[in-house]
Order: structure tokens, then sequence, then C-alpha cells
């Protein structure tokens, strides 16, 4: 069977990153070398087929990666022009494909081929080809000598953070050493870079260390970013050890972040012992009544997702039910999928309000997994008009994953409240679906709020989507055709 192109593509790739070392060593990088920044890109040139001074030939129709090599060797032997030329690449998938192999190239050396990589790379002029370039050199001196490229950044941070940010989150999140990037928050000057790794370190060493990493953030954290940081060290403990997470509880000092930690851990704890959590919660502070009652529902919610049935038998049992409303669209939804006339039974007998709507509606939506009709003309014909709006809002919502084009055609019938978000909602689901059907249905729209909300959730989709970039970049074109009317 004839190997696909994606298949010799990533083959390609593969074995460019693992010979980058001695592809630097071929090319003769083994001293220290001065970055120069390359002359402003010539939008409209490429390489033209010539042959340099310096021997170094760049064929027209040349493979990406002969380009990449032909460049990096030019580099090696007459920096400037190398750079010159590497600058005039048409701008464009290839051209950043080509900036990334030579910068992984020239970083693969020693620390000091990677500091001068990074060094060309940060003058660069801002763009694609910039970031790409020195997030490559980033990824791969990270991997040979971390220290070193925190030593680097670190010492552009009295009047740029940027670099060393990058370089934490690079050390933390592909290198996990977030003990190494702890030594260095203390360079970061400025105060949102400083909070923002200070979080995403106190994150990754709570995986291992979670003392440890209350000691740190007593040490370096203060306010909103200290109270975020202990959450996220509770949301990390929840699974493993919550009773140590529900001890953190009274560190937290803002209100609205410690009701927020005390129900993402009671839902974490519901999930896996409810007894336990419950007795917990039972030991909260009535100064934190609402955000007991929070809590008790979110127990209950994450224990609909492991026992739904017991679940609603605790809920049925229970002295005063209504405390439990608020899981009730959670647990409707989890019980629906293994007993759906045991649930709508349990919502009829609900009070009326928005937990009973919710509930319905979620029921609805499992019937529609097998009988879209039936579930559809029942919303339909509820009496109440919010339980009704909800519902039937709720279908075309999950019908949009199914089969966007019927979803489409039921906006109509939604509450003018509810058409725009949904909308929206439609376009998302079926620009991933079927992107010709999607930016037609799109273009046909009539201006006005409508068609906006579909251009705008249908784009941030594609551009949120695992899709191959070039597929990506066919269907951001596409839509943007649609909103400037080309």
């Amino acid at each position: 069977m004839k190997p696909s192109a994606p298949f010799l593509s990533l083959l390609l790739r593969v074995l460019v990153v693992l010979t980058a070392g001695a592809l630097a060593y071929m090319l003769g990088w083994s001293q220290p070398v001065t970055p120069l920044t390359p002359p402003a890109a010539q939008k409209n040139a490429g390489p033209s087929g010539m042959t340099f001074k310096n021997g170094v030939t760049l064929r027209p129709g040349s493979t990406v990666p002969g380009h990449a090599m032909a460049i990096a060797n030019l580099i090696k032997r007459d920096r400037e022009q190398g750079l010159a030329e590497l600058a005039k690449l048409r701008p464009g998938a290839d051209s950043q494909i080509v900036y990334q192999m030579v910068f992984e190239m020239w970083a693969s050396g020693n620390s000091s081929m990677a500091a001068a990589a990074a060094a060309t790379a940060y003058a660069l002029p801002p763009g694609n080809n910039r970031t790409d370039a020195f997030n490559t050199v980033l990824s791969t001196w990270g991997k040979t000598a971390p220290k070193d490229m925190l030593d680097w950044a670190g010492s552009l941070a009295a009047t740029d953070s940027a670099p060393l940010k990058d370089a934490l989150t690079e050390v933390v999140s592909k290198e996990n050493e977030p003990a190494l990037a702890a030594q260095y928050v203390d360079k970061l000057t400025d105060a949102t870079a400083r909070n923002q790794s200070i979080g995403t370190i106190a994150s990754a060493m709570a995986v291992k260390d979670p003392a440890g990493t209350m000691d740190w953030l007593n040490q370096v954290a203060t306010g909103t970013t200290y109270d975020s940081s202990v959450k996220n060290l509770m949301s990390g403990l929840a699974k493993q050890n919550p009773a140590q997470a529900a001890a953190l509880v009274g560190k937290i000092t803002e209100p609205g972040t410690q009701a927020n930690a005390i129900t993402d851990l009671a839902a974490t704890w519901g999930a896996t012992d409810p007894q336990a959590a419950l007795t917990w919660i039972d030991t909260l502070p009535d100064a934190l009544a609402t955000a007991r009652n929070a809590a008790i529902s979110a127990t209950v919610a994450g224990w609909a997702k492991t026992d739904p049935s017991a679940a609603l038998a605790y809920v049925q049992s229970a002295p005063d039910p209504s405390v439990y409303l608020g899981a009730a669209p959670a647990l409707a939804a989890a019980l629906s999928k293994s007993n759906p006339q045991a649930a709508l039974n349990w919502v009829d007998s609900l009070p009326e309000g928005t937990a009973k709507d919710k509930a319905l509606s979620n029921v609805l939506t499992s019937f529609a997994a097998s009988d879209f009709g039936a579930a559809w003309s029942y919303a339909a014909n509820l009496t109440s008009r919010t339980a009704r709006d909800t519902a039937m809002t709720g279908l075309v919502v999950a019908q949009a994953k199914k089969d966007p084009a019927q979803a489409a055609t039921l906006l109509g019938q939604l509450p003018p409240t509810d058409q725009i978000s949904t909308t929206g909602n439609v376009a998302a689901a079926w620009a991933l679906q079927d992107s010709r059907g999607a930016t037609q249905w799109v273009a046909q729209l009539p201006p006005g709020e409508q068609r906006d909300a579909a251009f705008a959730s249908a784009l941030k989709a594609v551009q949120a989507s695992k899709l191959p970039k070039p597929q990506r970049d066919v269907l951001v074109l596409r839509l943007n055709q649609i909103e400037t009317g080309k």
C-alpha cells in the first residue's frame, strides 16, 4: 500500500527533529555567534535559484527541508546574508516551517549557539515567523539546558518579562521542572506576567509536593494570586487527597474564590466518596451557609455521575429535598441516560422554577438522541412558557451537533431572546462538520445580530479546532470573504 502524503510529511518532520543536532554539527556551528537583525521581510520576494558567493544554491522548486538546510548552511558561512535570505521567504505556511527548522537546527547545539539563536529570533520583526522561531528555540533549548535558557531569558526581564515568562512556561509545561522555574519568578518585573507564572508553577508543583507548594506560595504570592493559586492547589489535590484539599479552604480570603473552591471540591469529592464530602460540608461554619448549600448540590451532582440512582434515592429521602434543587439538572441528565422514565417522573415532581426547567430540558435532550421528533413534540406542547422555551432551545443546541442543517430550520420557533445565541451554537457546530454548507448558510442570513453571531461563532470554532492548519486557514478565509461581502 502506498504511504499517504500526510504520513510522509509527518515522517519527514520527525526525521528532521531527530537529526537536528547532527546537522548542527555537520554545518560546523560549534562556536558562539553574534546575532544580527535581518532586514525587513520583502513581501513578494523568494529564493530565486541563484548561487551565493559562499557556494550555496537555492533551486527553484526546492523542497521546504532543502530550503531550510540551505539557508542554515548559509547562515553558518555568512550570517548577515543568510538571515537576509530567510527574511525574503514569502509569507505563508512553508515560510513558517522553514523558520522553525532553521532555528531548531541552530538551537540544537550547545548553549552558546542556542543563546545566539534565541537572541536573533527575539530581534526578528513582529509576526508569525518571529513567534515560531522564538518558540522553536525555547522548545529545543529547554530540552537540553533549561537552566541556561532561564538564565538568558532572565537577563532580559528587567526591561521585558515576556521572554522569561515564555521560558518558564516551557520549563514547567513541557519539561516538568516547576521547582527550577520557581527560582526565577522574582526576576519578573511585570506584575501580570509574574502572577500568571506563579499560578502555572504552583499547579505543576502541587502534583508532587503539595506541602512544599503551599510553603512557596506563602513566600511569593499575595492577594488574588495567592487565593487563586491555593484554589488551583485544592483542585489538584481533590482527586488524590480531598481531605487534605479541604484543610486549605481557610487559607483563601476572598469570599467568591473561597466559595468556588468549596463547590469545586465538593463536586469532585462527591463522585468518589459522597458521604465523606457531605460530612465535611456539615462542618463548614454558618458564615459560609450560601457556599455550604451550593456545595451540597455540587456533591449530589458529582455523585450522580457515578451512581445516579443512589443519588436520587438520597435526595428523595432528605427531610428538605429543596436543598438539593441546584443539583436537579445534573442529576436528571445522569439519570436519564440509564432510566429516562424515572428521570422524567422525578422532574415532574419538582417545584416550578428554573431548576425544574433545566432538568426537564436535560431529560428531553437524552430522549432526543433516540427520537428527536418525539422529544421536540413533547417540548413544544409544554404549558409553561419558560419550560417550553428552555427545553426547545436545549434541543436545538443538542441537535446542532448531530444535524446542524435540521437545527437551523428550527431556530425560528425559538423565542427571539434565544435565537441569536442559539444561532451561534448552530453555526459553530456546522462549520466543523460541513464547512461548505455552513458558509453557504451564514451567507444567506440577512444582515443583523443573528448573522453576526453566526459568523463570530463559526470563526471562533474553526480557529480553536484541531483541524490541520491549512484546512483551518481555508475555512477562515471563506468566512472572512462572506463577512466582507467578497
